[in-house]
């Protein structure tokens, strides 16, 4: 049986590209083993290609740093460490963009949209999950983003 190949690659500043290999037969998910841990500019290349990845899929239930990192051909623990001094963890980024995307949601639904919707749009465990998680990153509820803008 003929295997595609699709490669992801990542460039860091200096121009200096990597690649990263993943068979489209096993649904994107490379049989290759991990490559070693990438150190400097290479770990900056890991964690935006990991990053626009992450972006590209928010909407997906299932998204995870296994996920990521099988279809960037890297350990789990290689991809972490990518993220080592950021301050933010790759899941950290992501609901940390899920939140925004969120917001962006509330504020542009014009009430036609609830908390508990856009909550469940953006694969927070429930809706209290989701207004606590928010109202830390914000310093406001949900639910005031929608009053405010209803």
């Amino acid at each position: 049986m003929m295997r595609r190949v699709k490669e992801l690659r990542y460039s860091n500043e200096n121009g200096v590209r990597g690649a990263a290999a993943t068979s489209a037969a096993t649904g994107g998910r490379g049989d290759a083993p991990p490559s070693q841990a990438p150190v400097g500019s290479d770990r900056r290349s890991l964690r935006a290609a990991a990053m626009r990845m992450a972006e590209e899929r928010l909407r997906e239930e299932d998204l995870s740093p296994t996920v990521i990192a099988q279809e960037l051909n890297v350990s789990v623990r290689t991809l972490h460490r990518s993220f080592t001094g950021t301050g933010e963890s790759i899941m950290g980024y992501v609901r940390r963009r899920r939140l925004e995307q969120a917001r962006e949601a509330l504020l542009s639904g014009h009430g036609e949209v609830s908390v508990s919707e856009v909550a469940q749009r953006w694969h927070f465990a429930d809706s209290s999950h989701f207004i606590r998680a928010f109202r830390v990153h914000f310093g406001i509820t949900p639910a005031r983003v929608l009053h405010l803008n209803g």
